[in-house]
């Protein structure tokens, strides 16, 4: 099959909600004091890539209904006060829009050329891709360490007529950093932590049927799963099998929670999920989805996988779980005990 053809015969749908998801996991981390933070888009601060993000939502709707054609309602979305509740609520419009589309439904796209109207799949795909791009940029800015300078107050050294800096420019703007000098030991040099590379894209907390215990009642099990694709064509693939397994957690006997995340420059992707108890960790794994996914990409990488127990006596902290999961994936916290709260040695998918 043809790339266009599979293009065409595929349904985006799910994978656009799950590309939704980590954008609203992203603008959740956005704070109002940080809107006016530059962006790796020239000339779009927060505020405007979020604003450009939910014109693009309020354009593919109105086109998923037949009205794409006319101009206006691919711009004017007002943010309000909380520009997080307006992402969450223009995310929900353009999901109920593409459920109601049919294969053979045609989207015009203006953007594109007057008149011009792509299938609904492709055009879905586009959406897909626009989603998770500005996801990127928008963590990007976001990220901890990032620029904290205003977009308004930065001086601009180049001329508006022109679009190419001089190599000169571009040393001047992007100094290259002296090497520190190296300290020599005795015996071979500890491993560093692994950075965990900015920016991660991290889908919103979904919640599983089984409800949170009382404190005193019991504990509970975080497992953090780290799968890195040994080639970045395989990566969009792992990522469509996690959603696809995610559309059964609120049915899942003991599923508490779950994250998906990814960090797409270092073709990793995974999950951080929570549990009632082992066994109901072993009942998903035991799943012939499950299986069938581990079977299929047990050569393509390696994964690790983490697990530890709450303390039965603390309230659930999702915060404080995403910290500690955080600190297992930069492996920040090696060699400290077994628990879990160390990170796992690599190991290939196995049957």
């Amino acid at each position: 099959m043809s790339l266009t053809k599979e293009l065409l015969s595929t349904d985006f749908r799910d994978l656009d909600r799950s590309g939704l998801d980590l954008w609203l996991g992203t603008i959740a981390q956005v704070g109002t004091d940080m809107l006016a933070l530059p962006t790796p888009c020239p000339d779009w601060t927060l505020h405007g890539l979020i604003r450009h993000q939910l014109d693009q939502d309020s354009g593919f709707a109105a086109a998923a209904r037949g009205e794409g054609a006319r101009p206006s309602v691919w711009r004017g979305t007002d943010l309000g006060g909380d520009p997080h509740a307006a992402a969450e609520a223009s995310a929900d419009r353009v999901t109920a829009a593409f459920a109601a589309t049919g294969p053979r439904d045609e989207f015009f796209l203006p953007e594109i050329g007057d008149g011009v109207t792509v299938p609904a799949s492709l055009a879905i795909g586009f959406h897909l891709v626009d989603v998770v791009v500005h996801a990127w940029d928008a963590a990007v800015a976001s990220a901890p360490g990032g620029s904290r300078t205003p977009i308004s107050s930065r001086r601009r050294s180049r001329s508006p007529r022109s679009s190419r800096r001089t190599g000169a420019d571009r040393a001047r703007r992007s100094p290259r950093p002296s090497r520190p000098p190296t300290a020599r030991t005795a015996g071979p040099p500890a491993r560093p932590p692994r950075p965990l590379p900015r920016p991660m894209l991290r889908s919103a907390w979904t919640p599983g049927p089984a409800p949170l215990p009382a404190p005193g009642s019991g504990s509970l099990l975080v497992a953090v799963t780290d799968f890195t694709c040994a080639r970045a064509r395989d990566l969009p693939g792992v990522f469509r099998a996690g959603t696809a397994l995610r559309r059964s957690w609120p049915d899942l006997p003991g599923a508490v929670g779950l994250w998906l995340w990814s960090l797409p420059r270092e073709r990793r992707c995974g999950s951080v999920s929570v549990w009632t108890d082992g066994a109901a960790l072993r009942g998903f794994v035991r799943l012939p989805e499950h299986v069938a996914i581990m079977r299929r990409y047990r050569d393509r990488g390696e994964i690790r996988s983490v697990t530890w127990e709450t303390d039965a006596a603390d309230v659930f902290d999702r915060a404080a779980t995403w910290a500690r999961a955080e600190l297992v994936l930069t492996g920040s916290n090696q060699g400290q005990g077994q628990d879990g709260a160390g990170a796992a040695p690599s190991q290939r998918f196995s049957r």
